[in-house]
């Protein structure tokens, strides 16, 4: 068998963005109350390592309104994150429009302060 490298790599932390609630979600899905694909593999990312800041979902009637409180979220985040993982654009599309035009990367330092 080959010899297992000890590497000293940081671990991945993802911002995980989704249209329902998924912290709720999550923990019904520990309890097998709730369907895992819904939750788009992340119940598998703990287990290879990944930590998952979750989004806040809140429902707005306005698609205007989505956007301006998806995006304030995700943009001032306090956790730090490396990955802007999304099931859906929707409610995001000005973050994506920043990622376009090189105004936003998801690649931040792990000590904290910089975007890359």
């Amino acid at each position: 068998m080959a010899e297992e490298k000890q590497t000293s790599l940081k671990p991945l932390t993802i911002y995980f963005y989704h249209t329902r609630l998924t912290r709720e979600s999550y923990e019904e899905w520990k309890e097998y109350k709730f369907p895992g694909h819904i939750l788009y593999g992340l119940p598998l990312l703990e287990k290879h390592g990944i930590h998952s800041v979750m989004h806040k979902c809140r429902y707005f009637s306005s698609r205007l309104r989505l956007m301006l409180y998806a995006t304030k979220e995700i943009l001032f985040c306090k956790e730090k994150y490396q990955v802007l993982y999304a099931t859906s654009f929707r409610g995001i599309e000005p973050v994506i429009f920043l990622r376009a035009l090189g105004l936003y990367t998801t690649s931040r330092s792990l000590s904290g302060t910089t975007r890359q």
